[in-house]
């Protein structure tokens, strides 16, 4: 518009031309977004949205042509006049055009605005969700454990103050380390071979547990205590007390930066001893999966007589 304007009216005049049009659009722009469709559109208010624009173009039709036409008109040659017909024709469909930009402007604007309020609040809620099902895990696994040393206790083992000792080295990766978003796989397979070893010490004789790593260990991220309650699933309800051939395999493979962890253990149904096969554990492991990596995992389990199986796989582990 400058440059246009500069061969008529010279530099001055060109700078003034810009100046004032520009400025008096992009103040109409402004006034109908933040006002009016702010306002009254977005509360649903179109009668008093669409009196609004009508009014706003009324103003600045007015401006334009009772005051810097008028200033304007001094700057082009002799006799020509910046308030005819055909100016006014052609500002109104300018306003018009403008008021039709701003509102479709100040509209996305907004849609996007709460879209990314919506995204932030669900994951606000989504973290204290992930947090409470971390924390509902820490009394269930301190449960659990806390019984077979009150049943060694009850029978003075000599075997007590040693799983005492290993318990309170779990319990620390338990309360701080789960605190944190990713721990090292590795990390997590250490806590895994502590809780076999304090589960062993429990019996007399050394059950038939197998673990069983395959692939790149190290470098590997992942939630934390997400794989020990599946582990702790399938050692509290392996008929280890009950079958002489009872058994727990456990295997752990990475490929890629996927993870598939296994599990499968013998079971005897007719044991009401003990809670529900699957319990609180799988329950908050599913829910904790489904936050923290939707549509990048899948978790099966495969409840048959003799058995209890869990597959997992976790893909985005690093």
């Amino acid at each position: 518009m400058f440059l246009i304007r500069f061969e008529v009216l010279g530099l001055k005049g060109a700078f003034y031309h810009t100046l004032l049009n520009l400025g008096l659009l992009v103040a109409l722009y402004n006034a109908h977004g933040k006002l009016l469709v702010n306002t009254f559109f977005e509360s649903k208010r179109f009668g008093l949205f669409i009196l609004g624009s009508i009014v706003l173009m009324a103003i600045y039709l007015s401006i334009r042509l009772t005051v810097i036409n008028p200033f304007l008109e001094s700057y082009y040659p002799e006799n020509y006049i910046l308030r005819n017909e055909r100016v006014w024709i052609f500002l109104s469909v300018l306003s018009f055009l403008v008021i039709i930009f701003s509102t479709l402007v100040h509209l996305l604007e907004n849609r996007y605005k709460k879209e990314r309020i919506n995204q932030l609040l669900i994951q606000e809620q989504q973290a204290a969700q992930l947090q409470f099902l971390k924390a509902q895990i820490n009394p269930h696994f301190l449960f659990n454990t806390l019984n077979n040393i009150y049943s060694l206790s009850i029978a003075q083992s000599t075997k007590t103050p040693q799983m005492v000792l290993q318990l309170s080295q779990l319990l620390r990766y338990v309360i701080y380390e789960s605190q944190n978003k990713k721990v090292s796989l590795s990390g997590e397979l250490t806590q895994i071979e502590k809780y076999i070893e304090l589960f062993q010490l429990k019996h007399e004789k050394p059950v038939n547990i197998e673990l069983e790593k395959e692939g790149a260990i190290n470098g590997q991220n992942i939630e934390p205590m997400m794989l020990i309650p599946l582990v702790e699933n399938a050692l509290k309800h392996c008929d280890f007390d009950s079958n002489e051939k009872a058994y727990a395999k456990i295997k752990i493979r990475t490929e890629g930066d996927a993870i598939y962890f296994h599990t499968i253990n013998s079971k005897n149904n007719s044991n009401q001893q003990k809670d529900e096969v699957g319990g609180i554990g799988l329950k908050n492991i599913k829910k904790r999966l489904e936050l923290s990596y939707p549509d990048q995992h899948e978790l099966v389990f495969n409840d048959l007589e003799e058995t209890f199986e869990v597959r997992l796989r976790v893909n985005k582990m690093t």
